[in-house]
């Protein structure tokens, strides 16, 4: 496991002296983490369940508390993709 965590470090360390590296970086965090709760949301919207912490919460028990929390989903994942997409254009322009 620190073999991993050394070259988990070492890769990040010769990104960051890119230019533009910060972009990269943002880029590769936030698309996989958007399309994650985007297909969270996406199942919640059709199963009628939403993962919630300890469990989840169905829509026909909790119908506050479950559109909250799918609204949530979909917001956090909408936001996620506005800030991969920026990454990508400022990427391209820096490169």
């Amino acid at each position: 496991m620190a073999g991993l965590g050394i070259a988990l470090y070492a890769a990040i360390a010769v990104i960051a002296e890119r230019e533009g590296a910060q972009w990269l970086i943002s880029l590769a965090l936030a698309a996989p983490l958007g399309a994650l709760l985007g297909f969270v949301a996406m199942e919640a919207l059709r199963t009628g369940l939403v993962p919630a912490m300890g469990g989840a919460v169905t829509r026909s028990r909790h119908p506050i508390t479950f559109w909250c929390l799918a609204i949530t989903h979909v917001a956090a994942s909408l936001l996620l993709g506005a800030l991969a997409a920026w990454s990508a254009y400022r990427l391209a322009a820096a490169w």
